[in-house]
């Protein structure tokens, strides 16, 4: 995924998930606000509770890659940080792969 749709900064997440817009399931839980730029762009996060570093890491990759196909898709009309959940680890990377997309929908049909 090109660096111009990712959310990097720190004040960037905190503001998205401040104003408490969101949309969950048993392994995603997303933020979401209109977009800031002319395009959408996607924060990942991760606790610590799913694992070492090099899983988060595979984790973060794996969240990264799916989203390439929702942004290919273009379904994506808000800026959104996913927070991966512990039910993430339970799942196929299809099944996993299912849930992101039908949030994504959700979270883009959601009225702000």
């Amino acid at each position: 995924m090109n660096s111009m749709y990712r959310i990097k900064d720190t004040k960037e997440f905190k503001n998205i998930v401040s104003q408490k817009n969101k949309v969950q399931n048993s392994s995603y839980i997303i933020y979401y606000q209109a977009k800031a730029k002319e395009f959408a762009r996607i924060g990942i996060a991760t606790s610590k509770k799913l694992g070492k570093a090099h899983v988060r890491n595979y984790i973060r990759r794996q969240v990264r890659s799916m989203c390439q196909k929702i942004l290919k898709e273009d379904i994506l009309t808000k800026d959104i940080i996913i927070v991966v959940k512990t039910d993430y680890l339970a799942k196929t990377y299809e099944e996993n792969e299912k849930e992101l997309k039908n949030l994504v929908v959700r979270c883009s049909e959601a009225h702000q």
